[in-house]
């Protein structure tokens, strides 16, 4: 029979894994970046055979897959790598968030899936609160850096050159207990793409004086 703490871990890796799928495609490559106990990936891994890369800052893995950790600044790997990166419930606990979802953005081809808390209320940041503390509390969790809002969150994707897709609330992981969570999924805008913006902008512009040069009409 199960104890508490692993019916937690095993609650939190299904919960996950219900709402990702609406995102993740069977099959892609996808990093984990704040894999934890690494449950999840191994759900990703054996029901959608996505190629799976755990990695964190420490090593707190309780599966076979092997992880790799990090320095918490740079990842270990080459630009657009991966078609998704995934932060759950990972950047209000980073000390610099532009910086890790700078390097996702970076590593990133598709998509990054972002979990964050509703901290829109002071009820909400009561929740929020009390739920780390017990978290640090019963499993040495550090408290987090940072209480953004949605807004705030949105307007650091859009600085570190992303587009949201979507965005919207994706419920209690644990219940009341605990804070109601965000979703979003960017797109990463790398420098390739907005040179091709720019040449199809420039491009439509040349085509349409052309036009207005033959048929004698204004723009």
């Amino acid at each position: 029979m199960k104890n508490a703490d692993q019916w937690v871990h095993d609650h939190r890796a299904e919960w996950s894994y219900k709402k990702l799928i609406q995102w993740v495609r069977p099959g892609e490559q996808v990093l984990n970046l704040g894999a934890g106990d690494c449950r999840l990936d191994l759900l990703l891994k054996n029901r959608m055979r996505c190629d799976l890369i755990p990695v964190d800052v420490e090593n707190h893995n309780e599966t076979t897959l092997p992880v790799t950790l990090y320095d918490g600044k740079t990842l270990p790997f080459p630009d657009q790598c991966v078609d998704v990166v995934l932060l759950l419930w990972v950047l209000h606990h980073a000390e610099d968030p532009a910086a890790v979802l700078s390097e996702a953005h970076r590593v990133a081809r598709r998509a990054v899936i972002v979990f964050e808390d509703r901290n829109e209320s002071v009820t909400d940041r009561m929740i929020f609160r009390g739920f780390h503390r017990f978290l640090r509390w019963s499993q040495g969790f550090s408290l987090p850096h940072h209480e953004w809002t949605r807004d705030q969150w949105s307007h650091l994707a859009t600085t570190a050159g992303f587009k949201t897709s979507w965005e919207g609330l994706i419920g209690r992981q644990l219940g009341p207990f605990a804070s109601c969570g965000i979703g979003f999924v960017w797109e990463p805008i790398h420098a390739q793409n907005r040179a091709n913006l720019k040449t199809l902008t420039a491009n439509s512009f040349e085509k349409r004086g052309l036009e207005v040069a033959v048929t004698g009409g204004d723009l």
